[in-house]
């Protein structure tokens, strides 16, 4: 144990020795100038009176004008200094290669100064307008000009605007950009311009706080459907429109696709050219114009049988065929139309005619 000084008097060395390890500082018997090992962090600390610090380390250092920087390995922090002996630091790549070695400048939290572009301190470096440099810094107007620049005739969505209820834009909170845009809500019409649900807003030049929004400053795209515009795929009524039958195809028309009172199902007496009969109409209004019958059994008279017919179809404008039953031929006959409602047909023949040998069709 050793508890006094030793003096080699600059002629004896101290060897093999080690400093004193601990995984953390210690707390009591402190004294500037003391010396510990961490093997938590494997270095060498010195005690400086108030604190442990890196014996290695440069630490901090205040330079005045005219003080030259000799790069190392070791990390190195520049407080500019202030008051008495404020004045500028110049880093300058000499020989000693600092441009090479410094790779972050940071200013320290108790700092006053800080390094600045004015007086060229880092100009060389700094560029005024964005380039593809990947080695440069660049100014913060810069940066705001080139963004500002890439944004020139672009929309930006700055959110809605409520039409319900307005007369005017001053809803629209100022200051406003050109190529804001805002998606309408609600429906109104402002200055003769109607906005409907979905359209979008579109301010057309810069207006400051203070200033009035008019029609002349909107630009509106619209985006809603009209009621007359025709959807693909899709259940609706078309009004007003023509569909030309020679360049398009209408399929699954149904009768309950044309409008009541198109499509009939019975034919009047005198007919329209406003109405379409169905099959069943026309077949219905046909057979109503037309009789036939069978004879009944008929006895000859002079050489004569007479067939008296009553088709009440009341009308004498008719047209009359007599057919035999068995063959389908048509028979040689006389005819007598009597009256609206009834012929009388005359068939010579030297014998009775028994019933169903004959068949009259009379068409009204």
């Amino acid at each position: 144990m050793i508890y006094g000084n030793i003096d080699g008097n600059g002629l004896a060395e101290l060897r093999n020795l080690n400093f004193q390890n601990l995984a953390s500082a210690p707390t009591t018997g402190l004294k500037a100038g003391r010396f510990y090992f961490n093997t938590t962090d494997n270095t060498l600390y010195v005690y400086n009176g108030s604190a442990w610090v890196d014996a290695l380390s440069q630490g901090d250092y205040t330079f005045q004008n005219g003080v030259e920087l000799v790069t190392n390995t070791r990390n190195v922090q520049i407080k500019v200094a202030t008051g008495a002996n404020a004045g500028n630091v110049t880093l300058t790549a000499d020989s000693n290669g600092l441009a090479a070695n410094v790779t972050k400048l940071s200013v320290a939290s108790d700092s006053t100064d800080y390094l600045s572009i004015a007086s060229d301190e880092i100009s060389a470096n700094v560029d005024t307008t964005v380039t593809a440099s990947s080695t440069n810094l660049v100014t913060s107007g810069a940066v705001s000009s080139a963004i500002a620049s890439a944004l020139t005739g672009a929309l930006i969505y700055q959110g809605s605007w409520t039409a319900t209820g307005q007369t005017d834009y001053s809803s629209i909170t100022l200051p406003v950009k050109k190529g804001y845009m805002y998606i309408v809500s609600g429906s109104a019409t402002v200055g003769g311009v109607e906005w409907n649900a979905g359209d979008y807003l579109v301010i057309n030049k810069d207006i400051a706080s203070g200033g009035t929004i008019t029609s002349a400053d909107v630009d509106k795209i619209d985006n809603t459907e009209g009621s007359d515009i025709v959807r693909l795929n899709a259940t609706q009524t078309i009004t007003n429109k023509t569909i030309d039958a020679d360049d398009n195809t209408i399929s699954d028309l149904t009768t309950s696709n044309f409008k009541s009172g198109t499509i009939v199902t019975s034919v009047g007496a005198t007919g329209s050219d406003t109405a379409i009969p169905t099959e069943k109409a026309v077949r219905s209004a046909i057979s109503a114009l037309r009789y036939s019958e069978q004879n009944t059994a008929l006895t000859q008279s002079g050489g004569v049988c007479t067939w008296v017919v009553n088709h009440n179809l009341g009308t004498s404008d008719v047209l009359i065929g007599v057919y035999e039953v068995s063959s389908g031929d048509e028979v040689m006959y006389d005819k007598a139309i009597t009256s609206a409602n009834s012929v009388t047909i005359k068939i010579l023949s030297a014998s009775n005619i028994a019933a169903d040998t004959y068949k009259v069709v009379i068409k009204g």
